[in-house]
């Protein structure tokens, strides 16, 4: 299993590192009989793990005694990722894993012990009320208790989907989980009304729903039997919910306008995160209608597009509580231009002459790939552009590129105030008019950051945490340079600025949740409030690992 997320953030914080290189010892061996493992490719790596991207990897192969060395490693953080056909990782007890290295500059790490453990399978069919094969139908694994904090999503499979005979095989490190079978034609009749989203073996929720236990290298063979809505235990029925409207194009009419390819209705479902995602969509009919069912209630956002890049409706929120929502109405339209300008202010000093400025817009609607990015808008020398083809929706809006001590200063819509990173367009851009204002006067923060006794610290793996603002839970990383570190470019304001050192920070307890363990930071980080053009000294002392209060989950 790869390890907890508290040290997701902390992967991609190696500063300027050492001269001096470390190494890596260790044995590879079958957690169930302690058994050496050949033919392991271990990987020590660093990077990014939230974006998916390694910036350092070393590696090694373990040979018929399961040893293996890693040598002339850079300083730092890193995580130890071993791979073997028919074999996972095993992750250690708690909540930060045995995996995670934190080594310093001259260290020869010996007697490192990484256990895989033969995986698991499961195996079965996924039927209707009559007892037939559903082929096409997708299955998705969840983490069951009790190894919820402990089954990191990454190694749970992607959806499987059934075969001809509605058949279906998945490997899955061991462990315990929820089976959600979804028919490919979710939501189409069956003799007892439309079929739903069901969870092993026959409940239309996963609190009703059995889990799986799956153990080392042993196949799970079950069934799952699709459902329609079940009773409740007065007798009633729990509400099976729909959605149904019109779509209506140019001049009023579906009709003669859909002619040219189908139109498809995009329904996003609201998750237990509380963010949107695509549950699923559906086509519309040569008069415009449209219809969703079989539905558990919720809260969803729909849309519709036709023609990706060319005619795209308005986004509409919905409530579904115990009653279907009909005569709902999509107006398509084209993307229309949005014109606007940008004007530079500030001295300029001995900085060169100002770019080329484009502007552009990126979709902020998730799950909508229709509006992803807009054409970039080049800046004319009088400060006017036009942006092409803007559908109703939500963007954020990008200048580049920026000059060095440049920083957004305002956007306004309108003449109303907007936030760069999210607003409004839900008139599309006609009779809209957007202003930007560039101030060559971004403020700066440099200094020092400093051990607990106040002499510069050296550490790679030090780091300066930014808070811009009252709404920002994680905060932004700054790595340092030796002991220095330099904020720049930032707009006037209030900061919260905390610096640590991520090696304080490997055996943490508790802290499992990044959310959690960025609340925890924060009442540490000391506040500071710079104005216009200003260049700040401010000095830092790394904060002490007794200063944090972190609570276990």
């Amino acid at each position: 299993m790869l390890p907890s997320k508290l040290l997701i953030a902390f992967l991609s914080l190696t500063g300027a590192l050492a001269a001096q290189t470390a190494s890596v010892e260790g044995v590879v061996v079958n957690h169930l009989t302690g058994q050496p493992l050949s033919d392991v490719h271990v990987r020590v790596l660093t990077g990014d793990i939230a974006t998916v991207s390694v910036e350092r990897v070393y590696g090694a192969t373990s040979d018929r005694t399961g040893h293996f060395s890693v040598s002339a490693v850079t300083p730092g953080l890193y995580l130890v990722v071993p791979e073997r056909t028919g074999f996972v990782f095993m992750r250690s007890a708690g909540p930060i894993p045995a995996t995670v290295l934190a080594l310093r500059a001259g260290q020869k790490m010996t007697g490192l012990k990484v256990e895989m453990t033969p995986v698991g399978f499961v195996s079965g069919h996924v039927v209707d009320d009559a007892g037939d094969p559903v082929p096409g139908a997708s299955l998705q694994l969840r983490a069951a208790p009790p190894d919820t904090d402990f089954v990191n999503p990454f190694a749970i499979p992607l959806p499987n989907y059934t075969d001809d005979r509605g058949g279906f095989h998945i490997v899955v490190p061991p462990g315990n989980y929820f089976l959600q079978a979804m028919p490919r034609n979710f939501g189409a009749p069956g003799p007892a009304g439309p079929y739903v989203a069901t969870w092993y073996p026959s409940a239309d929720s996963q609190a009703q729903a059995s889990a799986v236990e799956v153990k080392p290298g042993v196949d799970v063979t079950l069934e799952i039997r699709l459902t329609h809505s079940r009773p409740s235990a007065l007798g009633a029925t729990a509400p099976t919910l729909s959605i149904s409207g019109l779509l209506t194009g140019l001049g009023g009419s579906a009709a003669g306008n859909l002619n040219r390819g189908p139109a498809v209705v995009t329904l996003l479902g609201r998750t237990n995160l509380g963010t949107m995602q695509a549950f699923r969509g559906a086509s519309v009919d040569p008069t415009g209608k449209f219809v969703m069912r079989g539905l558990p209630p919720g809260a969803y956002r729909l849309f519709a597009v036709y023609q990706p890049g060319k005619l795209r409706s308005q986004t509409l929120d919905v409530q579904l509580t115990g009653a279907d929502l009909s005569n709902l109405q999509l107006n398509l339209v084209p993307g229309e231009d949005l014109a606007g300008s940008l004007e530079v202010v500030g001295a300029a000093g001995n900085v060169a002459p100002a770019p080329k400025f484009s502007v552009k817009l990126e979709s902020t609607e998730p799950g909508d790939q229709s509006t992803q990015e807009t054409t970039a808008a080049q800046v004319g020398k009088d400060g006017s552009f036009r942006i092409p083809a803007v559908f109703p929706g939500r963007y954020r809006l990008r200048v580049e590129p920026l000059p060095d001590g440049a920083f957004l200063r305002s956007v306004t819509l309108d003449g109303a105030a907007v936030d760069d990173t999210g607003f409004d367009l839900s008139q599309g851009g006609a009779s809209t008019r957007l202003k930007i204002v560039v101030s060559r006067n971004a403020i700066q923060v440099s200094g020092n950051v400093l051990d607990r006794d106040g002499a510069p610290l050296k550490s790679p793996l030090a780091a300066v945490l930014v808070w811009k603002d009252a709404k920002q839970v994680r905060p932004d990383y700054n790595a340092v340079a030796g002991s220095r570190y330099t904020l720049r470019d930032l707009r006037p304001g209030k900061y919260r600025l905390l610096a640590v050192d991520a090696f304080d920070f490997t055996n943490l307890a508790g802290a499992s949740d990044p959310d959690e363990f960025a609340k925890a930071l924060l009442p540490a980080a000391e506040e500071i409030e710079v104005a216009e053009g200003v260049r700040m000294v401010k000095d830092l002392k790394v904060v002490a690992k007794e200063d944090i209060n972190v609570r276990p989950k």
